[in-house]
Parts: structure tokens; C-alpha cells; sequence
């Protein structure tokens, strides 16, 4: 009967330290946190591509990893690779486009943090086929400008701006249009407008010059 006494005492005993080592342990370590994520909460424009990285306040034992658990919304197929404190997510599809995920981590079911992003308007394919587009259109675009330049290589110029005239190009009817800003004698606008060609003629253009003038509104 004493034997019996004794090795009840000695199971309790046992069973008492085991709960204060584990007690004691997790006490050393802390209960898990998240320290911060990437992405960061309300991030914009995140690839549809992209991995998802938890990093906790410390490392992960093997023993607390299947108590992890990461629930998303919209739902997307995940899978999980655990490194010391981290916590990487990798979608098994690509992420939709134009979407606001939210996000959801639980120790035990029990939320201890949460955080969202929302994805970019476009696939990588659909940004790097419209930026092979853009790219064509640009390279379009500066060929005709170059030629542009080659033949009007005095337009960078215009307007010529003076107190009493103001000078542009009119591509309609193929000539300059000098407009006055005051009020002018006959004789005055003639002198205005040889000043005006002069300035033309600094700035390239060649003769003849073909004009028209406005009067002053």
C-alpha cells in the first residue's frame, strides 16, 4: 500500500513539474505576435504574382507551426513555408486583378493580427504586352515627330510674344498669323510687321513668308 502511496506521489510529482516546465517555457518565449507583414496593410498596386511574408516577434517552434493558420478573402489556394520567425504564403494561382484581399492570422483560431492589400488593374503579361505596345507607339510617335521637327524646325520657338503683337503658326492656312494687342495706325502696323518677319527670320524661317494679320479685339 505504501509503494502505491509513493508512486502516485511520485506520478504526481512528475506530472506537476512538466506543467511548470511547459508553463515556464512559454512564458520565456512570449506568445506569438506579428511583427509586420509585406505587403504592408492597405498597400495598392501589389502584382498578381506576388508572395505574401508574415514575420513574427520571434522563431517558430516545430510544435506551434500547425497551430498557424492565415485565412483569406476572396478564398485562393495557398501554401505555407515556415523560416525561424517567418511565415511565407504562396498563392497557388495568381491573384485576381483589381482586388482588395484581406487577410486573417490565427494562433489556436484565434485571430492575433489582421491586414488587406489590393492588386494591380493588370497581369504582369497584360503590363508587359501594353508597355511592348506603349513602347511601339512611342517609338511611332518619335518618327513622326522627328520629322515634324525636320520640317518646322523653327515651331519650338512659337509663340513669339511682344507687347504689341503676338506671333503663331496656322497649319490650316499654311501661314503665320500676326495679331495685333492695340489699336493701330496703318502706318504703325506696317512697321509692326516688318519687325514681325524680322523675328521670323531669326528663328529660321524662310522666305517668302506667308502671313495674315488680326487686329487688336
Amino acid at each position: 500500500m505504501m509503494d502505491f502511496i509513493r508512486k502516485h506521489k511520485i506520478i504526481v510529482l512528475v506530472s506537476t513539474l512538466i506543467v511548470i516546465v511547459g508553463v515556464a517555457l512559454v512564458f520565456r518565449l512570449g506568445a506569438l505576435k506579428v511583427s509586420y507583414t509585406n505587403p504592408k496593410s492597405g498597400t495598392k498596386d501589389i502584382s498578381t504574382d506576388t508572395e505574401i511574408d508574415i514575420f513574427f516577434n520571434r522563431e517558430i517552434k516545430d510544435n506551434e507551426k500547425a497551430q498557424i493558420s492565415v485565412d483569406i478573402s476572396p478564398q485562393e489556394d495557398l501554401s505555407f513555408l515556415f523560416s525561424k520567425s517567418q511565415l511565407k504564403i504562396v498563392p497557388k494561382n495568381p491573384l485576381k486583378t483589381a482586388t482588395t484581399y484581406s487577410l486573417d492570422i490565427k494562433v489556436n483560431k484565434r485571430k492575433i493580427s489582421s491586414f488587406s492589400f489590393e492588386t494591380l488593374l493588370f497581369t504582369p503579361e497584360q503590363i508587359a504586352k501594353e508597355g511592348l505596345l506603349q513602347s511601339r507607339d512611342d517609338l511611332a510617335f518619335g518618327e513622326v515627330y522627328k520629322k515634324f521637327l525636320s520640317d518646322f524646325p523653327w515651331y519650338l520657338s512659337l509663340p513669339i510674344e511682344k507687347s504689341t503683337y503676338r506671333i503663331v503658326y496656322d497649319f490650316e492656312k499654311k501661314s503665320f498669323r500676326i495679331r495685333f494687342k492695340i489699336a493701330l495706325s496703318a502706318k504703325q502696323e506696317e512697321t509692326l510687321i516688318n519687325q514681325a518677319l524680322e523675328e521670323l527670320k531669326k528663328i529660321g524661317v524662310p522666305e517668302p513668308i506667308s502671313y495674315y494679320t488680326l487686329k487688336a479685339e
